[in-house]
């Protein structure tokens, strides 16, 4: 490849970065204007709760793979990548990927599995039964 094959991929690359963020930013103040308009808990299911966790938990995942990202010398291709902070996004990208990937794979089975109802049961039948 040559530098400026490479050039026009990183630029790419950054417009579809900045897409994807500006996506993800107004996919959020979306659903935050819209589900602030309705109930906290839509047919038993605390969808607010479950936002504002998504969010939170997405936000400090983030801000701890950060801080946990390896900042060693990375040798690629016989370069030498020594730029701390770029080294440190890229671990964090990753982690939370992976930690996300994982933690949605834990709730999946604990969904299908039907841990959640039972463990709640006694809780979601005194809520919404009518006497």
């Amino acid at each position: 490849m040559t530098e400026a094959a490479v050039d026009v991929f990183l630029v790419l690359i950054y417009v579809l970065l900045a897409a994807v963020l500006t996506a993800v930013v107004v996919s959020m103040v979306h659903a935050f204007k819209v589900r602030g308009e309705v109930d906290s808990a839509r047919n038993g299911v605390p969808a607010k709760t479950i936002m504002w966790s998504t969010a939170a938990f997405f936000v400090v995942m983030l801000v701890l793979t950060y801080a946990l990202g390896a900042t060693d010398v990375l040798q690629v291709n016989g370069k030498d990548y020594r730029q701390e902070e770029w080294l440190k996004v890229t671990d964090m990208f990753i982690n939370t990927a992976i930690t996300l990937g994982v933690v949605a794979a834990v709730l999946m089975v604990l969904g299908v599995g039907g841990l959640n109802r039972r463990l709640f049961k006694s809780k979601s039948i005194g809520k919404h039964e009518k006497v």
